[in-house]
């Protein structure tokens, strides 16, 4: 084995390790990975949601199943036995709630998560990578406070400001809508990547 096969081999084992079957990692290049320097197989894809033939990456698939899908979606070739890697594009990532152990109650409504594509996880009451969360702001009020009177004027009106004598009368009022399309906090774009192999 020439000393660059060694050295490839030696830098495929440190990924392997590093970075286990099924790892999903930030990527900041804009397509996918370049193959490995061995025998010129993937090992890396983008994480959009596309379809993969069962056949061609078996371990992925009993690694992961159909937790992201069962192939039906995002298959323009028609593959067969297919299943569908993770689809990050435009979203944030979060940990399952339990982890495969006890839940922590970090995720209350873990139980309305849906399915990421066609046959892929729900929420429920387990542990389901794969699954999508709606976005949605937490159960909140804002106090208003305000008061409506109505003056009149004639010989007995005596007033200053919003204190007279007339009788105040019930007015509700609404606040105008305000921000943007969406909640988020300050963000960085970069791809994810999935190993494959």
């Amino acid at each position: 084995m020439s000393d660059n096969h060694k050295e490839a081999s030696v830098s495929a084992t440190i990924v392997q390790v590093a970075n286990p079957l099924g790892s999903v990692i930030g990527y900041s290049g804009s397509q996918d990975p370049p193959t490995d320097n061995l025998d010129g197989a993937v090992v890396w894809l983008l994480c959009d949601g596309r379809a993969l033939d069962r056949a061609l990456y078996p371990d992925l698939f009993q690694l992961i199943g159909d937790s992201f899908g069962n192939g039906s979606d995002n298959n323009p070739t028609h593959i067969t036995n297919a299943f569908n890697i993770p689809d990050l594009r435009g979203r944030f990532v979060r940990g399952t709630d339990d982890m495969g152990g006890k839940a922590a109650g970090n995720d209350p409504d873990m139980a309305t998560r849906t399915a990421m594509m066609a046959g892929g996880n729900t929420g429920q009451f387990a542990n389901k990578v794969g699954s999508l969360e709606a976005d949605g702001f937490a159960s909140h009020n804002h106090t208003y406070v305000g008061k409506f009177e109505q003056a009149y004027g004639g010989p007995q009106f005596r007033g200053y400001g919003f204190e007279s004598n007339s009788d105040p009368q019930d007015k509700t009022f609404t606040m105008s809508n305000t921000g943007g399309s969406e909640t988020r906090p300050r963000n960085a774009y970069l791809n994810y990547i999935i190993r494959v192999m």
